[in-house]
């Protein structure tokens, strides 16, 4: 009798301790990899800020930018230099096809053509105008922001206007440029004008128009300053 006591007691001892004991909890979270989804939201809002705010393509390697996503977001992966090249050439494809689409239902445009300088670099920029035939409503576009290499000659920026029309199919529907007072440009829209008066005797077109006026030159464009120039490029 005394044996059993003793081992009902033992046994009664071992099952209180083992019921005190719990199973130890590991002191971290497990993160779980970040989804498709959220990696391509991610890549988006990068994007967008690197476009939207002219930033360098490389601020993307930086390691200060990449402590800000990674606070934000610790699953995040910041993309490379290499994945945010071909997501502009994307995004840049998708733009141009639309705004094919839109321009292919419209009859007539005018284009405002501007060129500056910076840093012994210079660029030509091209912007597309016209009023819907429903709403006559404004519309505008941006064509083209091209580097500028060589000298810039009155042919060498016929060549360049050329291209661009013919990239957006507008070639038969320019009826008006606007341009500054650059003794250059002018004679190359002069040379455009001239060429599209040859080519419509022949086919029977409608004749290109060409206003050089002084009436027609963008007013704010007289003026000399950088910042004035550029936001009448971003406003012609």
């Amino acid at each position: 009798m005394e044996l059993n006591s003793k081992s009902s007691s033992s046994n009664a001892a071992l099952r209180e301790k083992r019921s005190k004991l719990h199973q130890a909890k590991l002191n971290y979270a497990v993160v779980q990899p970040i989804s498709r989804k959220e990696q391509s939201a991610v890549d988006q809002l990068i994007f967008d800020y690197i476009i939207n705010e002219a930033r360098p393509l490389e601020t993307v390697e930086s390691l200060s930018f990449r402590a800000l996503v990674n606070g934000l977001n610790p699953r995040a992966n910041v993309l490379c230099v290499k994945k945010l090249r071909k997501l502009i050439e994307s995004e840049r494809e998708a733009s141009h096809g639309k705004l094919l689409q839109t321009l292919a239902t419209v009859k007539h445009v005018c284009l405002a053509v501007d060129m500056w300088s910076t840093l012994k670099r210079s660029f030509m920029g091209v912007t597309c105008h016209w009023i819907e035939e429903e709403t006559y409503k404004r519309r505008s576009a941006a064509l083209a922001c091209k580097r500028f290499k060589g000298r810039q000659t009155s042919d060498a920026i016929t060549k360049m206007i050329q291209e661009v029309m013919k990239n957006f199919n507008l070639t038969d529907k320019v009826k008006f440029i606007v341009t500054d007072n650059g003794a250059n440009i002018c004679k190359a829209v002069k040379t455009l004008q001239e060429e599209k008066k040859s080519q419509n005797n022949k086919k029977g077109l409608i004749p290109f128009t060409f206003m050089i006026d002084s009436a027609d030159h963008c007013p704010v464009h007289k003026n000399s300053s950088y910042e004035s120039n550029f936001f009448v490029f971003l406003k012609c």
